[in-house]
């Protein structure tokens, strides 16, 4: 959860007694619920890689398994991913849904007004989801096989047109170590007042919203105060 929209919806989906793993904090292992679910953003119509990557790896072991996308459009196919995998391991994908959240990716960065509604109405759409999985609902998604050719149509947009691998920081930086705090990946420093970016990112857009100055960017991708956003759960933690 880059900006904290799937950790929200995890949060309020939790039942009590159940555990949010995160696949940042957590090593793959063994799992085992009465059911278990996959709370997630959608990258470019397709599973974040760490989410995919945490999958592959784990064991898991449940009579009913569910997968949520926060996303800022599309998501059939993310969900059809993880069928994809949990059949790999003779698991069933029982219950899939989405739900519309402000979009981390500046440049497809939501108005304000649109923002403030969605996040307004999130509560209310996340127990309807809740109400589903309380009565155990079924129902299908086709299975698809990873990284289809629409996401790796936007991935090659993304890093060849746009550049978005090619990250800096600008002489707009104060060296406040924000991004670096925002990194769920470890993968950002900062050595005698300089921040560097090292190969381990996962694209979740978290440190280019996060900096107040705005001086991160992505290749041709850079943010504005109107365009970065951040879930009000990841401020309440600041």
């Amino acid at each position: 959860s880059g900006t904290g929209n799937s950790y929200s919806v995890a949060s309020k989906l939790r039942e009590n007694g159940e555990k949010l793993v995160s696949v940042f904090d957590e090593e793959s292992g063994k799992y085992e619920d009465e059911r278990i679910g996959f709370v997630y953003p959608e990258y470019c119509s397709g599973l974040p890689p760490k989410m995919r990557e945490f999958i592959e790896k784990s064991e898991f072991n449940a009579k009913y398994f569910f997968a949520v996308a926060t996303c800022g459009a599309s998501y059939k196919a993310s969900l059809g991913e993880i069928k994809y995998y949990l059949k790999e391991k003779g698991k069933n994908l029982n219950y899939v849904n989405k739900l519309i959240m402000p979009d981390s990716c500046v440049l497809l960065a939501f108005p304000p007004s649109k923002v403030e509604s969605l996040l307004a109405s999130e509560t209310e759409r996340v127990n309807a989801i809740k109400k589903d999985l309380n009565k155990r609902e079924i129902n299908a998604i086709r299975v698809k096989k990873p990284r289809g050719a629409q996401n790796r149509l936007v991935w090659f947009l993304f890093g060849s047109v746009l550049g978005v691998y090619r990250k800096k920081s600008t002489e707009k930086c104060v060296s406040c170590g924000k991004c670096v705090k925002a990194c769920k990946a470890n993968n950002i420093t900062l050595e005698n007042g300089k921040v560097s970016f090292g190969n381990n990112c996962y694209e979740c857009f978290a440190c280019i919203n996060a900096c107040p100055k705005n001086a991160i960017r992505f290749g041709a991708i850079k943010a504005t105060d109107k365009k970065r956003y951040t879930h009000p759960c990841e401020r309440e933690e600041e």
